[in-house]
């Protein structure tokens, strides 16, 4: 079916989407999905390729240890359901849960754009095993402070404010973060040169 300009795939109660060996085009979206029938559990082997827009909603889908890459530009949808990630790391354009839950296992080096979180889980290194996780936009959402991101080392590579209880918190140069109102850091907060931390009068 047809999304705007582009072309969205709709794969509806698929056990396996292999693309391990295929070059998809720029401009295809995918939605997962299960419009009626008994739970279903896909397995996505995304390959090497760049994607454009996903959605998942009504299954739980698995991406396992394979690595995942969206521009910065595109969207990863979380609507019900469930989406597992791997330690194979991620680079997500805007990340937006909506419902369900979002839940990346083992320490793994992953990347995002932006951040909404508005219903749901997210839970990045579910399992504690630590790794790195850049945030290059912003955080936000009705349900912002309540992402969970266990023991990963987040950079904040945008101006903003935020709360949210962090492991390790990390403020490049060049970049300001406000304590909104209740931040919280359970180990370190590395403030880089010309970095900036703004406590805001709050209680770190």
């Amino acid at each position: 079916s047809s999304a705007g300009s582009g072309r969205t795939i709709t794969f509806d109660r698929c056990t396996a989407v292999d693309n391990s060996s295929a070059s998809v085009s720029a401009d295809i979206s995918y939605l997962f999905d299960r419009t009626s029938g008994a739970a279903v559990t896909t397995t996505f082997t995304p390959g090497s390729s760049s994607y454009h827009d996903i959605t998942s909603q009504n299954i739980t889908l698995n991406i396992g240890d394979n690595a995942f890459t969206q521009d910065a530009l595109s969207t990863f949808t979380v609507s019900s359901g469930t989406v597992n990630m791997g330690n194979g790391g991620v680079r997500l354009g805007n990340l937006t849960v909506n419902g369900g839950t979002f839940r990346q296992t083992g320490e793994a080096d992953d990347s995002v754009n932006n951040i909404t979180f508005n219903s749901g889980t997210i839970s990045w290194d579910s399992s504690d095993a630590g790794g790195t996780l850049v945030i290059n936009g912003t955080i936000g959402g009705a349900n912002a402070d309540t992402i969970n991101y266990h023991h990963k080392e987040v950079t904040i590579n945008s101006t903003q404010s935020i709360n949210g209880l962090f492991w390790s918190l990390v403020i490049p140069a060049g970049v300001t973060v406000t304590n909104a109102d209740s931040l919280k850091i359970r180990k370190n907060l590395t403030i880089e040169s010309t970095g900036f931390f703004a406590h805001n009068d709050k209680t770190l």
